[in-house]
């Protein structure tokens, strides 16, 4: 009875309720993620490829360069001179392609679509990037705080330990206690194990995206992220993400697909000028004059059937296939969604049933388990049960919170930035 009292004692000193681990002042989530879009190639990329497209569209639409032409025209082969034949002549020409009907303007339409779809890339990318980001900072921060919580109970632990070890020296209490003590303690340091090698892969992952700064200590508080609106309204905002944005691009690119096969029905034309420049005399003596030509060429596009017909048939298959991939996105997404903010939301729900009831009980029971003790109605495994049971709810609630928002940030994936 003595033992047990002492015992109670220690435990009540070495502190029954431990408040949430704090961590040092560090690397927060948001300058995480600042660092990670500054540094992220790929973001970078899709801005060149974008301005590349853009530059591109100006040029598609343009005429083609003009075609000069030099040459000596009507020359005798016999005597290779420029005076010997009146129709001999020196010759200079320019020739114009025209565009075909309105083939230009959809060319240049074609790489607008095109950036913009570069621009929704970038988007995505950065979408990625802060969710793939939040959830390894997250991750490490956990594994920090899981840890911390560990040490301290570890410490308890053996505290625990030296003094039931003493109390069995004296006679006043039995090996059992230590042995159970210490399994409890070996248990702890095998989880403490655990969390070390899921806090390196966790920095792993934060370290490829922003590089060595990931091996820093992290902030202090739990980050807040923006909430996200009702389930319908993130339902209607789906409509543009920056995936259907790429989608819908690629669909607007094959629509003007379309429109140019169509204008390949349309006939292509070209004008040219020429100027022959005539050497010699005239039999009265008179200079010979110069020679004018002006030209009009048109294609005729009369045989379509295995030309122009096949690349129409084409381009519309290529439509009705980026629709049905639209389709599909759409459909991915909004599967997403769904999941992401139903868990979301049950772990919400399982957070605070933690907060309301379970870590409340779980702490009386730690307290009537004590007060049993000392009084002598219980033993000491039910004293320890119940301070694993407190210790592994505080380890759970805080567990929760995090993957709360995890999730959360999962769910803005979808939901995006504005919400």
């Amino acid at each position: 009875m003595k033992a047990a009292i002492f015992v109670s004692c220690c435990i009540a000193g070495l502190g029954l309720l431990p408040g949430t681990p704090a961590l040092g002042a560090g690397l927060s989530l948001a300058e995480a993620e600042r660092l990670a879009l500054d540094q992220d190639p790929g973001l970078t990329e899709y801005r060149h490829l974008a301005q590349a497209k853009r530059e591109q569209a100006i040029a598609e639409g343009q005429w083609m360069d003009p075609m000069l032409s030099l040459g000596v025209e009507s020359l005798p082969v016999d005597t290779f001179t420029l005076t010997a034949e009146p129709m001999s002549q020196l010759k200079f020409g320019l020739t114009q392609a025209l565009p075909r009907g309105d083939s230009l303007r959809y060319k240049q339409e074609q790489m607008e679509v095109a950036a913009s779809g570069q621009d929704a890339r970038g988007e995505e990318r950065q979408r990625l990037l802060r969710r793939s980001v939040r959830e390894a900072w997250l991750d490490v921060s956990l594994q920090i705080r899981t840890a911390d919580l560990l040490a301290k109970n570890r410490q308890e632990l053996q505290q625990l330990i030296e003094v039931t070890a003493a109390q069995y020296a004296l006679g006043g209490t039995d090996q059992q206690m230590v042995l159970q003590a210490q399994l409890e303690l070996a248990a702890l340091d095998d989880r403490l194990i655990q969390v070390s090698a899921r806090e390196d892969k966790a920095r792993a992952e934060l370290a490829r995206w922003i590089g060595g700064a990931a091996r820093r200590p992290l902030a202090e508080s739990l980050p807040r992220l923006p909430i996200p609106a009702a389930l319908e309204q993130l339902r209607e905002a789906l409509l543009g993400h920056s995936v259907l944005n790429l989608v819908n691009a690629d669909v607007a690119e094959k629509r003007l697909g379309v429109q140019l096969a169509r204008e390949e029905y349309k006939p292509a034309w070209s004008a040219s000028v020429s100027y022959g420049d005539r050497f010699g005399k005239e039999p009265d003596g008179a200079s010979r004059a110069a020679m004018l030509t002006a030209m009009l060429e048109v294609e005729l596009p009369i045989f379509t059937a295995k030309r122009q017909d096949r690349r129409l048939a084409a381009k519309e298959q290529e439509l009705a296939a980026m629709n049905a991939n639209r389709d599909d996105q759409l459909r991915e997404l909004q599967g997403g969604l769904e999941s992401a903010y139903a868990t979301w939301s049950r772990l919400g729900e399982r957070r605070r049933l933690y907060q309301g009831r379970l870590l409340p009980q779980a702490e009386a029971n730690a307290v009537a388990a004590l007060s049993a003790y000392r009084s002598g109605v219980t033993d000491f495994e039910s004293l320890l049960k119940a301070r694993v049971a407190l210790f592994d709810a505080r380890i759970e609630g805080l567990t929760l919170e995090v993957e709360q928002l995890m999730a959360q940030a999962r769910l803005l994936y979808f939901a995006g930035e504005q919400q």
